[in-house]
C-alpha cells in the first residue's frame, strides 16, 4: 500500500510525484487520462495535445494550474487499500 504524500499545499518531491505517475481509467465514459511525473512536478494528458500541470493544494489533492478555470477542478489521489488497486478522483464545480 502507497502512503499519501502529505503536501498541505506545499511542492512534491520528486519521489512523491513518480509514485503517483500512472495511467487511470474512468470506467464510466471509457476513457483514460495519463498522469505523468517531470521531476517534482505532476502532468495530465487524456489524449489531447496540452499537457495540463497539476498543483497541489491538499494531501493528494490537486488543481489544473495555469488555466482560468483550473481551481474549479479537483484531482484527488485516492491510496490503494489492501487488495484495491489506487485510483484517481476528479470533479468539477
Amino acid at each position: 500500500m502507497k502512503e499519501q504524500p502529505n503536501l498541505g499545499g506545499a511542492r512534491l518531491t520528486a519521489e512523491q510525484a513518480a509514485s503517483l505517475a500512472g495511467i487511470y481509467w474512468n470506467h464510466d465514459d471509457d476513457a483514460f487520462i495519463k498522469i505523468t511525473a517531470k521531476g517534482s512536478t505532476l502532468q495530465a494528458n487524456s489524449g489531447r495535445e496540452e499537457m495540463l500541470v497539476l498543483k497541489p493544494v491538499g494531501a493528494g489533492r490537486f488543481h489544473i494550474a495555469d488555466v482560468p478555470w483550473g481551481d474549479q477542478v479537483e484531482i484527488r489521489f485516492v491510496s490503494a487499500i489492501s487488495d484495491k488497486r489506487a485510483y484517481l478522483f476528479c470533479r468539477s464545480e
